[in-house]
């Protein structure tokens, strides 16, 4: 393996690696999103409030 195909198989991961996090950033926004949309149905966030999925989900968003 010479070193220019190393090179263009680091430019190939690294493209993949931007990619994945562009992904993992927007999947992060939409669930952002739903938390505080849930959040502002009051009646809705009073049954989900306390569901350990919930505070997970609130959790891994930074949420309070």
């Amino acid at each position: 393996m010479t070193k220019q195909d190393l090179l263009e198989k680091i430019e190939a991961r690294k493209q993949e690696i931007t990619a994945e996090e562009s992904k993992l950033a927007e999947f992060r926004e939409k669930v952002a999103a739903f938390i505080e949309d849930i959040k502002s149905r009051s009646a809705v966030y009073a049954l989900v409030k306390n569901l350990s999925i919930w505070k997970q989900l609130e959790n891994l968003i930074g949420g309070d």
